[in-house]
């Protein structure tokens, strides 16, 4: 209740998110408002293959939308390392959805994940 809870605030301008997107290395310019619909085109971190990276980016935004409705619906308390955890987690499902061929980018996705917690 600190902020109006814009899918931008939730997403890129709560502390919380930008903790989390700081930690996997990825930044956001000092002003930053309206980029929500070009979040996909950020300068990805180095850990994460271009291929797919708006997917990538999407499993973020997912975990940290989970993340505000566990807050919000039944007051819990996830730290970053949870929130990673329930990223990398969510890798596992998610590379299911990704073409064969290309499954393998979720492994990268999990080390991005797992070399942060």
């Amino acid at each position: 209740n600190q902020e109006d809870e814009t899918a931008e605030h939730v997403v890129m301008d709560c502390p919380f998110a930008k903790e989390f997107w700081g930690a996997i290395g990825l930044h956001f310019p000092p002003d930053s408002s309206g980029l929500i619909s070009q979040l996909h085109n950020l300068q990805r971190p180095t850990t994460v293959p271009q291929k797919h990276f708006g997917t990538f980016v999407a499993l973020c935004c997912w975990q940290i939308w989970k993340r505000r409705n566990g807050v919000v619906f039944r007051s819990e308390r996830k730290s970053i390392r949870q929130l990673l955890a329930g990223c990398l987690e969510e890798v596992k499902l998610w590379k299911l959805r990704l073409p064969k061929r290309d499954a393998n980018l979720a492994d990268s996705w999990a080390g991005a994940f797992a070399s942060v917690m």
